[in-house]
């Protein structure tokens, strides 16, 4: 039998880091039946009887679960798609009557984004179900949204109340993937917060780290050992706690590392190709792997020396053509050269502690690989393979772009900073 979940508002004493990491949703609940709370928690926005709106998937069971149990006690303004897309044009779509005081969603992690950016459109608190334990991007305030085709990241706020009921979780090995390898990928976030923190000076939390690997390293242990109708409850409520460790952090570090860029990278591709796109977290196991791969051989090798530098030309001119980007949108990406000076400086400091650096990746790696290993025997066919799905030539466009994707500094940014990465672009 699974435990609960559950964590209250609270605002915790300033870290060593120097930040207070401060948990902003009031309300977090997972557990067998939480969904039951719902009316408990909407009446502390409104009086019974008063009307929300209600953003969800049709196409999810257990969203209309929360359906029938919100309309028991409120109105809503229903906002429904069969498998929503997140993508900022749906938020153009949605009308709400002015008596309309909350937003209530039902979903995996793309309705949670288009319902984050409403309420925040809105200036409406949000109450949400999270219905899958695919996704750890619940409780951040962000939302991912496509954008004239450009997979952008938009400020919000974090929901009001959390609830995800493991009861009405699928027992289904795709959505056990992805939330196990979007879990077990931040490894690859980890480590670039850290080399940020070492190249160039970015603040750290060395308690979020602890806390971050502790989680992912419990994870592997616990699923690889647990009958296989305990893994969904098992793995949602690892995401939530990462989700809300991330939101606590008040910081995107966990959420972009050099694996997010290479992602963000590879679904405006698919997108623009119109290719069958895999789950979130299926695809960032794969792209984790490769990041860190290309961190050791840089490290490695040893040699910090310059090469021609970047070309952005050649990356605004492959962004319009392979990922479907208006140049005007590509040009304000483009992220711009680092001067001689201080690329002079942040290549001192890497080689300084590019031992700590490597001691520390071999051990990312490891177990990175040990959770690949349970990673594939998540697949109730046992027929798990990225054959034929995405090639040699895809990774490599979208490792070269990947820096220009998203604005963090990572070792990706570095490794374009000297000239390392064009020749990954075709």
């Amino acid at each position: 039998m699974n435990e609960g979940f559950s964590a209250k508002f609270c605002g915790l004493d300033a870290c060593d880091c120097g930040k207070r990491h401060e948990q902003l949703t009031g309300s977090v609940e997972v557990a067998d039946g939480a969904f039951g709370q719902l009316h408990t928690h909407i009446a502390a926005f409104l009086p019974e009887g008063g009307k929300v709106l209600y953003i969800y998937d049709g196409a999810v069971g257990a969203a209309q679960t929360v359906k029938r149990l919100l309309t028991k006690k409120y109105r809503a303004a229903e906002f429904c798609r069969d498998n929503m897309v997140s993508d900022r044009k749906l938020i153009g779509e949605i009308r709400v009557e002015e008596d309309v005081r909350l937003v209530v969603c039902a979903g995996g992690g793309s309705v949670a984004d288009v319902a984050k950016y409403a309420a925040a459109r809105l200036g409406l608190p949000l109450v949400m179900c999270g219905t899958s334990q695919a996704t750890a991007g619940y409780l951040t305030a962000s939302a991912m949204l496509y954008a004239d085709g450009f997979c952008e990241v938009y400020k919000t706020a974090p929901p009001a109340v959390f609830l995800l009921d493991t009861a009405e979780l699928s027992d289904d090995g795709t959505l056990n993937a992805a939330g196990f390898g979007e879990v077990c990928s931040r490894l690859t976030a980890l480590f670039d917060w850290e080399f940020a923190a070492q190249a160039r000076g970015e603040s750290y939390c060395k308690s979020v780290e602890k806390e971050a690997l502790l989680l992912i390293c419990d994870l592997i242990k616990r699923v690889e050992n647990a009958p296989a109708a305990a893994r969904p409850a098992l793995i949602a409520k690892s995401a939530v706690r990462l989700s809300l460790l991330m939101q606590r952090m008040g910081d995107s570090r966990l959420m972009c590392g050099g694996d997010m860029q290479i992602m963000h990278a590879l679904s405006m591709l698919f997108r623009r190709e119109a290719r069958a796109f895999k789950l979130w977290g299926e695809n960032e196991m794969l792209v984790s792997q490769v990041a860190i791969r290309a961190y050791l051989a840089l490290l490695e090798s040893g040699d910090m020396g310059f090469q021609p530098p970047p070309d952005n030309n050649l990356r605004l001119e492959a962004m319009g053509e392979y990922l479907g980007i208006g140049p005007g949108r590509a040009f304000k990406k483009i992220q711009p050269y680092i001067s001689y000076d201080e690329l002079l400086t942040i290549s001192h400091c890497v080689a300084e502690c590019r031992e700590e650096l490597l001691f520390k990746l071999r051990i990312y790696q490891k177990i990175l690989l040990n959770a690949n290993r349970i990673f594939k025997r998540l697949y109730k066919d046992k027929g798990y393979s990225y054959n034929e799905y995405v090639g040699a030539a895809d990774l490599s466009l979208c490792i070269g772009l990947a820096p220009d994707v998203r604005e963090k500094f990572t070792t990706l940014t570095y490794m374009k900073q000297l000239g390392l990465l064009d020749r990954y672009i075709a």
